[in-house]
């Protein structure tokens, strides 16, 4: 179960897991500021309109949630996640979310990215860049994640990175998760040479990056995962003293 308090009246509420098919049980939380609901059987959002000062809202493992639309009403959302919930197909309305910061849609189906391009990501640029998963979600054009630009967090779990001239030119890209993706040698170097500017990279379980070295020249780069299948690219930086931070996954 998970105890809800509201920071401005200190009403709690219980929730019991399985238990919460609408929002009624928290309507008298208006000044609830985050919100992370898990296996719950809720199909919609309806109602989640009231609680006005909702700043993170994160909903994981609901496999019944389908409408999200009443989430796009909550205009001081800073961060908002919907993991491993597959009926989520529609991110129609997020543009309409001026505070929004972070952004993750892991295991869900949507397709259609377009509504990034009309997302206002100025106040995200301000405090160093957006925060973007679409790990597990086969989108049909990811041209609109460029659109962002300014990225401090990229994730793309589970995106097939021969699709990576789609994203075009993303200007800054602080720290990028692609696990399993299937980089080559050529896309890593792609990536490498266009990111300067890059602090963290997480590339566990690519066999096609054989190669390291072009890391070496970054001075940005802070910490670098890799996985111990990958051993030509651990044998590339042997007798190499990297000023990066080396994580080895097993």
């Amino acid at each position: 179960h998970q105890i809800l308090r509201d920071r401005d009246t200190d009403e709690e509420t219980e929730l019991v897991m399985g238990s919460m098919e609408d929002f009624s049980a928290l309507a008298q939380l208006t000044g609830l500021r985050e919100l992370k609901i898990f296996c719950q059987p809720l199909r919609s959002l309806e109602g989640i309109q009231n609680l006005g000062s909702l700043e993170l809202l994160q909903i994981t493992a609901c496999p019944a949630l389908e409408d999200i639309s009443a989430a796009f009403a909550l205009q001081g959302l800073r961060d908002l996640t919907f993991g491993n919930c597959p009926g989520v197909s529609s991110l129609r309305g997020v543009q309409n979310l001026p505070a929004l910061r972070s952004l993750g849609i892991w295991g869900s189906s949507v397709r259609d990215l377009s509504p990034l391009c009309e997302l206002d990501v100025s106040a995200a640029e301000r405090e160093g860049g957006f925060t973007l998963s679409v790990g597990g979600t086969d989108c049909e054009d990811y041209a609109p994640v460029g659109a962002i630009g300014v990225f401090s967090r990229l994730d793309l779990n589970g995106v097939d990175f021969a699709r990576w001239p789609e994203l075009g030119s993303l200007r800054v890209l602080r720290a990028l998760s692609a696990h399993g993706d299937g980089i080559d040698q050529s896309v890593f170097e792609q990536i490498v040479a266009a990111h300067g500017e890059l602090e963290e990279l997480e590339i566990p379980y690519n066999g096609g990056i054989t190669d390291l070295r072009a890391l070496l020249g970054m001075e940005n780069l802070r910490r670098i995962v890799i996985s111990e299948d990958m051993q030509d690219a651990i044998e590339s930086l042997r007798g190499q003293k990297p000023d990066f931070e080396l994580e080895v996954w097993e």
